[in-house]
């Protein structure tokens, strides 16, 4: 899901949660979409590819931009 549909599905009230982890090769930052039905999307760029934040502060930006008041950040270990 690009950024431009991310902040109308939470303005229609169906995204319930942002978290951002690290990717999977560990080279930045991913933010993934909980939805109120239990699915969990991912952001991506405008041509489909997982967008990668270098910086958690970003990564943490955006998803308040898209007008969640709170980000959660998970790390797995």
């Amino acid at each position: 899901m690009d950024l431009m549909h991310a902040k109308a599905e939470f303005e229609a009230g169906r995204l319930s949660e942002a978290v951002v982890e690290p990717t999977e090769q560990r080279e930045g930052w991913r933010i993934l979409f909980h939805t109120a039905n239990g699915d969990t999307l991912v952001l991506t760029d405008h041509s489909g590819r997982e967008r990668v934040y270098h910086s958690l502060d970003h990564a943490t930006e955006v998803g308040r931009d898209i007008g969640f008041d709170s980000v959660r950040v998970e790390e797995h270990f």
